[in-house]
């Protein structure tokens, strides 16, 4: 059974969802035994959709609801696996794919890593050069007790595409989508957000990407990882990630590429000369994105301070200079005034 959406105007941003996807948003919570109620407010709702079978939720409302879900419980997979997938698993996952240049290499980390993690989630991927395509494989087993299995492959697969497309900045251009489990029974126009056709009750998820999409470059950044991500950057759970090549990501890669280097003190000249632009030009750009040099090189500072505090033993002296200060004072002052507190206070509280 396939499906492909039809020419519309409409937009996957403008959907909406029914009590079928806010219920089933929290299966697995309630499973677990939290109250669904409790949840719903947490995340700025009302708490009382949950009883009306006539509530819909945008994609802002269900994202927050997604997000606030897996806070909760501290689980990617929303307590729809016997096993709970923890947060900080998944931010390890990405951070070693936004380490790699390409998305074949990304995508090779990936695997890997979540592989090694899991045994009831297993991803994969093979190329078929006589097609021309890629083919990402996703197989989910070990669902939770009561948990629709629909709602959960399409969440997985919704959630892991939108990753994939965050990492390149850019919609992966999708030739078809295949869901292990059943069509739902109260369905979102799920053609009209993969813009692809549609299988069901296939062996395994898959999807299918031009092969090309292996040599894309990866254009995120730790800084960006560690700001939240995705999830900050596209509130909108129906938004896919599009072209984001903003001169502000590009100087934020730029700066944490030189300030790992170890070389000197990145300046706007430094900056502007490898863009091959006059310094006036990048702040213009820079201005019309609502950003500065200064606070751009701020938050890339503070950011590395804050790994080399957290995970090493070096002196604050040392990561003073690695971070452009002369002074450990000057650093000290700067650190107080990015965060409210000094750097031996935070690397106190990281290990107390």
């Amino acid at each position: 059974m396939g499906e492909k959406a039809a020419g519309s105007n409409r937009h996957p941003e403008d959907s909406r969802l029914g009590a079928y996807y806010i219920r089933g948003c929290l299966q697995g919570a309630v499973h677990k035994g939290f109250d669904p109620r409790e949840i719903i407010t947490k995340a700025g709702l009302d708490s009382a959709i949950y009883d009306d079978d006539d509530a819909t939720i945008d994609g802002e409302e269900l994202q927050r609801l997604v997000v606030t879900t897996r806070d909760v419980l501290n689980d990617t997979y929303l307590g729809f696996m016997d096993v709970q997938g923890k947060l900080r698993m998944s931010y390890l996952a990405f951070s070693s794919a936004i380490k790699c240049d390409s998305f074949g290499e990304s995508l090779h980390e990936l695997v890997i890593f979540v592989n090694a993690v899991r045994n009831d989630i297993r991803i994969g991927y093979e190329v078929d050069r006589d097609n021309d395509e890629l083919i990402l494989k996703l197989y989910t087993s070990g669902f939770a007790e009561g948990i629709d299995p629909h709602l959960a492959y399409w969440f997985e697969t919704y959630w892991f595409y939108k990753g994939l497309c965050w990492l390149v900045g850019q919609r992966l251009p999708l030739k078809r989508i295949c869901f292990q489990g059943d069509k739902a029974p109260e369905e979102v126009d799920y053609g009209l957000l993969f813009d692809c056709p549609i299988t069901y009750n296939q062996e395994q998820g898959a999807m299918y990407l031009p092969l090309d999409t292996l040599k894309l470059s990866v254009i995120r950044t730790e800084v960006e990882l560690r700001n939240g991500g995705m999830t900050r950057e596209y509130p909108n759970w129906f938004e896919i990630p599009g072209e984001e090549q903003s001169l502000t990501h590009k100087v934020e890669q730029l700066l944490v590429d030189l300030y790992q280097e170890g070389g000197n003190t990145p300046t706007l000249q430094v900056l502007a000369d490898i863009l091959c632009a006059s310094p006036r030009t990048v702040s213009r750009h820079l201005h019309k994105e609502n950003a500065t040099f200064q606070d751009i090189k701020d938050k890339v500072r503070r950011q590395l301070a804050d790994r080399l505090l957290a995970t090493t033993q070096l002196p604050v002296s040392q990561i003073a200079e690695r971070v452009g200060f002369w002074e450990p004072a000057d650093f000290t002052r700067a650190y107080v005034r990015w965060t409210g507190e000094t750097p031996s206070d935070f690397r106190a509280r990281h290990y107390s």
